[in-house]
């Protein structure tokens, strides 16, 4: 009989620091994710149509982003001159690599792209490229 009290707290036991452990590792992946990002300081803040268009700054590069205007009731607004961790992707197809030699892409034939029912067109000043975030939702920051 005493070795049923015995199992019964170690299985107690064990579940509850398992619980402890997974969720320290949870945020310890939050704050890790968020670290690791590199940080644009956000410049101007635009629209059109459906659509938000953030022009952020890194290493004196000026950064297109655009997200689908969204309502979320809770979040982080993204603000001018705050500096956030974006995980950027381009929206323009990848560059062509042939036998390890990368072939320019074209900017009289890649200039705009379609987002969210608006086209989208790159600028003088800004990188030769047009970016969405994968954390950002509207002019949400949803992780950092």
């Amino acid at each position: 009989m005493k070795n049923i009290y015995i199992f019964a707290f170690l299985v107690l036991f064990s579940c509850t620091h398992s619980k402890k452990t997974t969720t320290n590792k949870l945020i310890d992946l939050g704050t890790l994710r968020g670290a690791t990002l590199p940080k644009y300081k956000v410049l101007k803040i635009d629209s059109i149509q459906n659509v938000y268009i953030i022009y952020a700054e890194r290493n004196n590069l000026t950064y297109k982003i655009v997200s689908a205007k969204s309502s979320v009731s809770i979040c982080r607004n993204a603000y001018i001159n705050n500096e956030y961790g974006l995980m950027l992707h381009s929206l323009f197809a990848p560059q062509i690599v042939i036998e390890g030699d990368t072939l320019p892409r074209r900017q009289e034939l890649v200039n705009s792209v379609d987002f969210n029912g608006a086209t989208i067109a790159t600028e003088a000043g800004c990188v030769d490229d047009i970016f969405s975030a994968e954390n950002i939702e509207g002019l949400c920051i949803k992780w950092q």
